[in-house]
């Protein structure tokens, strides 16, 4: 039984997407089994997945599988331990499968059909605090991860996520989770975290993670270029320069908190299946 996870926020540009690919990269390489499921019709965990591993052009998309109710021909293997069921802009047909008593579990019951074949599914959704999308991405997670720049006004998004997942949890989906809020883009400007301190409380409240990934360029390119697929010189090693291996480090120890935020019960049961 899989553990799934929905990363996002009601404001768009937060880095979302490349944050989530980030993490199932992490966690593949540490020999769990990863899906990732394209549920915005931007399909935009689709278009950086295939600029590094070319995706099948033969293999149906989220919305083909649902229609013909069974997900398992979709998922295609980008490398190894790593997997994705892509999506595009047909995915907003998602509304006509809908049923009206209950938009909101229809994708849960085909994902668990599935899930025995992974160790942790993420789910890349749109920038919004509602959408059938959503709402039927938190209807099939166990728990959920509010990702926001360091600015205010990302800070303001927080709140209608975690509302709109926690109506979810309270009609529908009793066993999500809210695992905490972690903070993308982390500026060296002092000044300005420090009013983000002085707010929120940042550094002593438990709902945010320790872990805050920096504000980088190169993880910007990777939506231009793919997940560690940019242009490396003759000297790095394995594929990865020492911005990579920045990255990647940082990622690491955000895996490593998230662990433990899941708890070690959960953990367990994951590694057992390795």
């Amino acid at each position: 039984m899989a553990i799934k996870l929905t990363l996002g926020n009601a404001k768009g540009g937060v880095g979302k997407t490349i944050i989530s690919n980030l993490l199932a990269f992490g966690l593949a390489e540490k020999g769990y089994k990863v899906l990732l499921v394209d549920i915005d019709p931007q399909g935009n965990t689709s278009m950086i997945s295939n600029l590094k591993f070319k995706l099948s052009e033969q293999q149906p998309y989220l919305i083909d599988g649902l229609f013909l109710k069974n997900l398992g021909p979709c998922v295609q293997q980008l490398k190894e331990n790593l997997f994705l069921i892509a999506g595009d802009e047909r995915t907003v047909e998602l509304d006509k499968l809908l049923p009206a008593k209950n938009k909101v579990m229809y994708l849960r019951k085909y994902i668990e059909e599935i899930e025995d074949d992974f160790d942790f599914i993420f789910f890349d959704v749109p920038p919004t605090a509602y959408s059938v999308f959503l709402n039927n991405a938190l209807g099939a997670s166990d728990g959920f991860i509010v990702l926001t720049e360091a600015a205010k006004q990302s800070f303001d998004g927080i709140s209608k996520l975690y509302n709109a997942a926690v109506a979810v949890q309270e009609k529908f989906n009793p066993s999500l989770d809210f695992l905490g809020v972690v903070i993308n883009r982390r500026e060296k400007d002092v000044a300005n975290f420090g009013i983000l301190e002085e707010m929120f409380q940042v550094s002593t409240d438990d709902m945010f993670f320790k872990t805050m990934i920096p504000a980088r360029t190169r993880i910007g390119k990777y939506s231009e270029h793919g997940i560690y697929n940019f242009p490396k010189s003759v000297n790095s090693i394995k594929g990865y320069d020492k911005w990579d291996v920045e990255v990647k480090d940082c990622i690491n120890e955000l895996i490593t908190e998230l662990l433990e935020r899941i708890g070690v019960e959960k953990l367990e049961t994951v590694k057992s299946k390795i």
